[in-house]
């Protein structure tokens, strides 16, 4: 009888380590930093942004520290020039159709900890464009912005 108590509680002792391992797996996983999921999506994100004129959320992954702020005059001319880049490949896109979908193809690290997202943009004609979003991880706003 004691031996089969003892075979029983172990094995209850072995579900509960278990189960009490696989919720730390998923609580890390969930919270954790930077990982090429997170960069692929932010690029995709940041691409359908530039590509829609949405200012709000280029200037959330703009590279400044959390303590400092940006005057209304640098805000100001930060946005212009963002959204002359805008225009700038809103203007092309449509003259190829339109965005079809972003696609972030590639993934690599930096050994400075910066991240380079090969982004492939779809067209509405068919046709398609490569290029690189550059990002970094920043411990401080819990996200990747654009490099400095």
């Amino acid at each position: 009888m004691s031996c089969l108590r003892t075979t029983f509680l172990r094995a209850i002792r072995t579900i509960f380590l278990s189960a009490t391992l696989a919720l730390a797996a998923l609580t890390l996983t969930a919270c954790g930093g930077p990982s090429e999921s997170k960069a692929k999506d932010t690029a995709v994100e940041l691409m359908t942004a530039m590509y829609e004129n949405d200012l709000s959320v280029l200037m959330e992954h703009l590279p400044i520290p959390n303590d400092r702020a940006l005057t209304p005059t640098e805000e100001e001319a930060v946005k212009t020039k963002l959204g002359q880049m805008s225009s700038v490949l809103q203007l092309a896109s449509t003259e190829r159709g339109g965005i079809e979908k972003f696609e972030a193809i590639d993934y690599r690290e930096r050994k400075n900890g910066e991240v380079v997202v090969k982004m492939r943009t779809h067209f509405g004609d068919g046709t398609t464009n490569d290029s690189k979003v550059e990002l970094i991880w920043d411990e401080a706003k819990g996200k990747y912005t654009f490099t400095k």
